[in-house]
């Protein structure tokens, strides 16, 4: 008779436990889910420089490529911070190698160097940009609750011709 009642509160506690781990289950928050294992990738990395030539470019624009490593299973979104005073922004997304008007990236995966997925388009004002060295900030966020890439990048606006760096 003692191995039935070992046997009973055994199982009488195994119960208990399971129902005690669902009920703290449901009252715990449960983390979103990473949105995969991906970083943002600027192609031709580097110093970007724009230049008014003695003013013959009034408004000379800059683009920035971006692309995405590793595997991101929801969209993401991406743009620039600190752009230079008086510049504008356009975004565009590649679609199947073709740029399109702005939308996230949609998931997917690559090697970052496979093509770009989208693309920035500075624009500085001449009288509104002045010439100078500006630190911007390119970023990318997917739908997780990880937090954003981001990867800095110098931007130069020049009076003269721009040369190689």
């Amino acid at each position: 008779m003692s191995n039935f009642w070992t046997a009973y509160v055994k199982l009488k506690l195994i119960v208990t436990l399971l129902m005690a781990m669902l009920l703290i289950g449901s009252i715990v928050p449960v983390r979103a889910q990473s949105g995969g294992n991906w970083n943002l990738v600027q192609m031709f990395p580097g110093t970007i420089c724009g230049s008014y030539r003695n003013g013959s470019t009034p408004a000379p624009t800059i683009w920035i490529l971006i692309s995405l490593s590793g595997t991101w299973t929801s969209p993401v979104n991406y743009g620039i911070r600190n752009l230079p005073p008086g510049s504008t922004l356009v975004r565009t997304t590649f679609v199947n190698g073709n740029p399109a008007p702005y939308q996230p990236v949609p998931p997917g995966s690559g090697d970052g160097s496979g093509g770009a997925r989208g693309r920035l388009e500075v624009t500085y004002h001449r009288g509104s940009t002045p010439p100078g060295t500006y630190q911007a900030l390119l970023w990318a966020k997917d739908g997780s609750s990880a937090p954003e890439k981001t990867l800095p990048v110098t931007l130069v606006v020049k009076n003269e011709k721009c040369s190689r760096y």
